[in-house]
């Protein structure tokens, strides 16, 4: 689902690994070099994108996550009550402005 290729499919699914024919990867296109070439574009800008985002929450959250790292190493196991405080801190950001996230 990409806003330049559209909501369509451009491969049919393949077998299952163990059902697969050996060379079912080298199947023929039944689209163009060009269109290839969008899909891998399109591929790339959605996982970078993807990529981004996490970083941005691991950035976020990162308080809550070294806390949480520290507490495991600590304690190998936390319970859902161990885990509620670390629900209930904001991010440095939020914290310092009084918005909530």
């Amino acid at each position: 689902m990409h806003d330049k290729l559209g909501l369509v499919t451009y491969e049919t699914p393949r077998q299952t690994f163990l059902r697969e024919n050996a060379f079912a990867h080298f199947a023929e296109r039944e689209f163009s070099e060009d269109t290839a070439r969008e899909i891998d574009c399109a591929v790339r800008e959605l996982t970078a994108g993807a990529f981004e985002n996490a970083l941005g929450i691991l950035r976020k959250y990162r308080s809550q996550l070294e806390r949480g790292a520290k507490l495991l190493f600590e304690k190998e196991t936390l319970t859902r009550e161990e885990l509620r405080p670390l629900q209930k801190l904001q991010p440095p950001i939020a914290a310092a402005t009084g918005v909530a996230i």
